[in-house]
């Protein structure tokens, strides 16, 4: 009787080393989530925050080039406004001078 008592009593003690164990455990586990979970939540605000960079930086590059492309073809146009009026001018020129002339004699 005295040895199945013994029993009894280590039986116990070994199911409360394994029910403090397991207590640890879980809790270790629930810390664990918790600090994944956070990091989870940075992780996802800083991705949030450099897709707004991007995004930013896209919609500049793209107002950059669609600047640099009016830029570049600007000087075409206002070379190809100025040859216009040069020839202008010159017909203007031409046709002032035969007036002169015509007025002269």
């Amino acid at each position: 009787m005295i040895i199945d008592e013994i029993w009894f009593y280590v039986a116990i003690a070994v199911l409360l080393v394994i029910a403090v164990f397991l207590f640890f455990l879980q809790s270790r586990y629930q810390r664990d989530a918790f600090e994944l979970s956070q990091d989870l939540a940075k992780a996802q605000a800083d991705l949030t925050q450099i897709n707004q960079k991007f995004e930013q930086l896209s919609a500049e590059k793209i107002r950059s080039n669609n600047g640099q492309f009016s830029i570049k073809h600007k000087p075409k146009r206002v070379l190809n406004e100025l040859a216009k009026k040069k020839r202008k001018l010159t017909a203007c020129t031409a046709k002032l001078k035969k007036r002169n002339s015509k007025n002269n004699n």
